[in-house]
């Protein structure tokens, strides 16, 4: 679909907030208790923060020593982050402390978490792609006891999701074959049945990547390879584009005191001449504000420490 260019948002509108050159900048969260905004370098095993008020960017941990990739995170109740990592293992993170809940298991050597979202109950849906990319993914539910149930098994790469603000459909990106999916969702059972394909973006539009949802329902898609972000209409319709100085938008989500702040996060390229401020993290305000994550509420499970 050509957008007019009244529907697009020009890249002189959109900030650098932190000039990192990421490998792979992903899973940008706002932490409310905190006013700050915390995102990961994949490929580093790196946890970064920034800071608005002063534009301070915090490097707050980093795998580069042991290669232990983070492929996402969610913010628990209690304020701490629950890291999710290389071969299925999650850690309970905090500035002080680290602890194991649930260590790597041999069934999910050679992969890791993808992307991760927290359910209005505090379960955490969490994608899992293999590290080479030589083959297919799984989306699994962490239950509050810290069970690990596979909810989708046929997944080529599992990527971005957003609850709808009834919380009664889940959306899931599925990379390479380029769609979003719709699922209604029940969230007593943390189920998720009849599938229908949304959204199915164009190629020239790169794939689909990380995902959130504003005050409106409208689903925003981070586009890689595309160097743009997409807002898409709860029917599924294009609305705008949020075009980058970058090619690799990788995820997005919404920030700030009111939520009106888009931040974004990039992915290095191979062409650094060319693309300079790539792997940097991005911002663009708006009027339409987005809506909090849930945060999650997993136990500390000794039994796996």
């Amino acid at each position: 679909m050509k957008m007019h260019r009244k529907e697009e948002e020009s890249e002189s509108r959109v900030e650098v907030a932190a000039g990192l050159r990421c490998l792979l900048g992903e899973n940008p969260l706002w932490h409310p208790a905190h006013c700050k905004l915390y995102w990961c370098d994949i490929a580093l095993g790196r946890l970064y923060r920034y800071n608005p008020e002063t534009h301070a960017t915090e490097l707050l941990c980093d795998g580069t020593e042991d290669r232990t990739q983070v492929g996402g995170f969610t913010i628990q109740q209690d304020g701490s982050l629950l890291l999710f990592l290389e071969g299925g293992r999650i850690d309970r993170w905090t500035e002080s402390a680290s602890e194991t809940l649930i260590p790597a298991m041999p069934s999910h050597a050679g992969m890791r978490f993808n992307d991760v979202i927290a359910d209005p109950v505090g379960r955490v849906f969490c994608g899992i792609v293999s590290i080479d990319g030589s083959g297919p993914g799984k989306l699994l539910r962490l239950d509050l006891d810290g069970s690990l149930t596979t909810v989708l098994d046929d997944v080529l790469c599992s990527n971005g999701m957003a609850f709808s603000r009834s919380s009664r459909h889940l959306f899931h990106t599925d990379s390479l074959r380029r769609t979003i999916t719709r699922f209604d969702y029940d969230v007593a059972s943390g189920s998720i049945a009849n599938p229908a394909h949304c959204i199915t973006t164009h190629e020239a539009d790169g794939l689909p990547d990380g995902l959130t949802i504003d005050a409106e329902d409208n689903l925003w898609s981070a586009q890689w390879g595309g160097g743009c972000v997409i807002c898409y209409s709860p029917d599924g319709r294009e609305q705008r584009r949020v075009m980058l100085p970058v090619a690799n938008v990788s995820s997005l989500t919404f920030g700030g005191d009111r939520l009106h702040t888009l931040y974004m996060t990039t992915g290095g390229s191979e062409d650094a001449a060319q693309h300079p401020l790539a792997g940097s993290l991005f911002t663009i305000d708006f009027s339409v504000p987005g809506v909090p994550e849930f945060p999650s509420r997993i136990v500390s499970l000794s039994r796996f420490a």
